[in-house]
Formats: C-alpha cells, structure tokens, sequence
C-alpha cells in the first residue's frame, strides 16, 4: 500500500467544488487512491471493493469536467438556462454520496481487517476519529454545494412577481451561501484531511508494510500473470475512456469534449503497456514501437491546435444565441476582418491535420491491440473443437478493429467537411455525430472482448 500517494489523493478531495467548477480536480485524487491500492487489494478483498469505487468515482470526476466546460460554452447564451447548473450538480451529487460512501466504508472495513490479519494496534487510537469525520465531510461537501444553487428556485419564483424580499435577494443568498460552501468547505475538507493524514500515516510501520508485501508476494506465486492482466485490462481501458471524446458534440464550432483527450489516453495506455513487467523477465508488456509514440504526440498536437483556434474564434466572435444566427455572423466577420478569415482557414488546416493523424495514428492502435490479442488471448484446450473458440474470438475482436478503424476514417472526413462547410446544413453535424457514435460502440466492443478474453487467458493458463 502506497500510504504517500493515498495522501496525496486525498489532498486533492479536500477542497468544496463550485458548482460545477473544482479548483483541485476530484478525478486526480480518486486516480491517486486507485492506484494506491493496487497491491493491497490483491490480498484484501475489502479493498479491492473500495478500489472499484474509487474507479467509479474517477469517472464521476471526468464527468463533472466535462459537465464544467459545456456549461461554460452555453452560458455566453442570453437564453441559457440556468436551472441546468442546480440540475448537474444535484446529479453529480447524488453519485458521488453514493459511491464515496461505498469507497470510504469498504476502505476502513479493509484496513481494519488487515490490521487484525497482518498487526498494526496502533491504527485504532486515531481511526474513529478519522471515521467520523469522513461522513461529516462526505455529506457536507455535496450538501453545502448544492445549496448554494437552490437560490436559482427563488429567481424564479420572484420573476413571475409571486414575492420580493429587499433585505435577501436571490442574489444575496447565494453570495452568502457561496461563502459558507467556500469556508466551511475548506474548513471540514482540512480538519478530515489531517485526521486521515494521521491515521494512514499509523500504517507506515516497517513490519505492516513488510507483512503486506509478502502476502503479496504469496498471492503473485498463487496466481501467476495477475499483475500483468491488470495492467492490460488498464491500458484497454483507458482506451475505452478516451474513445467517449470522439463523440462529435459540437457548440457553436467548439467540440464540448475535446478529441485531444482521445490520444492523450492513448497514449498513456501505451505507455502502460510498453512498461517492462517482472514477470515476464523483465521484458515488456507489449513492446510499442517509437514511431506510433510519434504518430500520437502529433495527432495530440493537432487537436489541441484545433481546439485552441476553435476556442478562440468562439471568444472573438460570438454575439448570437443560436447557431443559424452564428453562422450569419461569422459570414459577415470573415468579409469585413482579415483576422477572422485567418483564424477560419488555421481552423480549417488543423481539422485536416487532426482528421490525418487520427487515421494514421488509428492504424498504428489497431496494429498494436492486434498484437495484443495474439498474444494475450485464447486458452489452451486440448480438445481440437474446443481450440477453434480461439479463432472466433480473435475473429471477433480483429472484426470489431476493423470497423473502428473505418469509422474513423469516416469521421475525420466528415469532421473535414463539416469545418469547410460552415454548419451551413445541419446534415454535415448529424453525419459526424451518428459515426462518431458507431465509432465509440465498435471501439468499446472490442476493448470489452480484450478485456474479457485476457481475462480467460490468464484465468486458465
């Protein structure tokens, strides 16, 4: 058990969000306990519960930055309605009650079974304390967050003239209760930061540490090739996550998720798999060539290109409320401004840039998953019936590839003609938005039959 990086996680907690706004990241933190408890939950059941947890709310985390960013592209709108804000926090909310509870009891219950199971007598002068605490803050993060939206319901309420109090406005009470959020959030994140900060700190002891790892050891020598089809089933999956940001969900020209989060992914999946493992000998998991390493670093390159200049010329010259009235703007702009015609055509040339890439660096994925299912997948059966299963599923997830290569192909052309048509025909939008979905179906199919089959590869080696 990693107890440093499990602090540092936690330090990223600590901190109320604002609506929708988290100055330190929640999904940073839940990543850092996630990975923290890699080796421990190997031999703690009750850990490896909390584990999935905190793997879940990593995803709740991912979801409330993109929640974040699309309401900050909508809100320019003068007919933007801000009862969505009060909606998506009640939402992320509840999720996040629901699965931290889940987390934080699963992780005490674990710790507390591995200190009867492994000794360390100590943990428990300061972990009731630190227990009780983590419920107060768990319930008074979210709590104190959504309150300081609610004052919405009153806007509406006094603007159909029902009542008006001068002493407290709508507005007034949400400053107030932004405060509160602002330091009584502060102040509970702290006190359970420091209480938890002193109880993990109880496990540092040098023989707990020692007891884990060799249960660890142990349970490695049981189960030989566990480690590894973890690391592969995280690699397949971080893929599967990055594969969400190519949906094609555009806003007055700015995609509300960015496709650079697509490569970025990618590539530290490749990174995890291009990573040497014990046991193997100390060969790599999946040796990676350097060129598919370059060909991602470029097409990461020209999406965030693409997303810049898009962003840009949406601060510059963004005056309407629909996209029909934005697009007359932008034809009246790039006649008169040559800074606009300019920035349209970098536009432009970083959408064809970013289309390439992604089918050359798409080709170089497909490559390596091929080879990943060659060698991680298929169970050895005596029986010659039962060996023709193997092919099948190579078949299947070499089909499902297939499929996700040539819709990629689809949707940097329809990507490309969708930026070089101006969103003059909504037909352009709805195509890169239908093979953008069938993208991420055929991606997630074969991602989840990789997972699936590792699995059984190494289950019954």
């Amino acid at each position: 058990m990693k107890i440093t990086m499990f602090i540092a996680g936690l330090f990223f907690l600590f901190n109320p969000n604002i609506a929708t706004f988290d100055p330190l990241p929640d999904l940073i933190g839940y990543l850092l306990l996630f990975r923290s408890l890699t080796e421990i939950a190997l031999v703690q059941p009750n850990l490896e519960d909390a584990r999935d947890a905190f793997r879940k709310l990593a995803i709740c985390g991912l979801g409330r930055i993109a929640a974040y960013f699309l309401l900050l592209s909508l809100r320019p709108s003068s007919g933007f309605d801000r009862g969505w804000d009060l909606t998506i926090v009640f939402v992320f909310a509840i999720l996040e009650l629901l699965f931290s509870f889940k987390a934080f009891h699963s992780l005490f219950e674990g710790l507390d079974t591995a200190t009867m199971r492994w000794g360390n007598s100590d943990a428990d002068e300061v972990g009731s304390n630190a227990r009780s605490m983590t419920w107060i803050f768990l319930v008074a993060k979210p709590v104190l967050c959504v309150a300081a939206e609610l004052p919405f319901l009153m806007e509406t309420s006094t603007s159909g003239s029902v009542y008006s109090v001068d002493l407290l406005t709508p507005q007034a009470l949400r400053s107030v209760l932004n405060l509160l959020n602002l330091c009584g959030g502060v102040l509970i994140g702290l006190i359970w930061f420091f209480l938890m900060r002193a109880y993990l700190r109880r496990f540092r002891s040098a023989d707990f540490l020692s007891r884990v790892h060799g249960a660890f050891l142990e349970r490695l020598s049981e189960k030989p090739g566990l480690l590894l089809e973890r690391r592969l089933a995280f690699a397949y999956r971080l893929i599967g996550v990055g594969a969400v940001a190519l949906i094609c969900f555009t806003v007055w020209n700015v995609n509300i998720i960015p496709e650079f989060l697509f490569p970025l992914l990618c590539l530290c999946a490749l990174l995890v798999l291009n990573r040497k493992m014990p046991d193997l000998g100390g060969e790599r998991t999946l040796p990676c060539p350097r060129s598919v390493f370059v060909k991602g670093l470029l097409y990461l390159t020209a999406s965030l290109g693409q997303f810049a200049v898009s962003v840009t010329f949406f601060t510059l010259y963004h005056t309407a409320d629909d996209e029909q009235a934005y697009t007359d703007i932008i034809e009246v702009v790039i006649s008169q401004s040559t800074r606009a015609h300019m920035l349209l055509i970098l536009l432009l040339v970083f959408t064809v840039l970013q289309g390439l890439c992604a089918v050359v660096f798409a080709h170089a994925l497909y490559k390596i998953l091929r080879m990943a299912a060659r060698k991680y997948t298929g169970i050895r059966y005596e029986n010659a019936q039962l060996r023709d299963r193997n092919d099948v599923v190579f078949s299947a997830i070499d089909r499902a590839l297939r499929w996700a290569f040539v819709c990629m192909v689809l949707l940097a052309v329809s990507t490309i003609l969708q930026q070089a048509l101006l969103f003059v025909f909504p037909l352009a939008w709805f195509c890169s938005f239908a093979i953008s979905v069938a993208l991420l179906v055929t991606t997630m199919r074969a991602v989840s039959i990789l997972s699936q089959e590792t699995k059984n590869h190494f289950l019954y080696q």
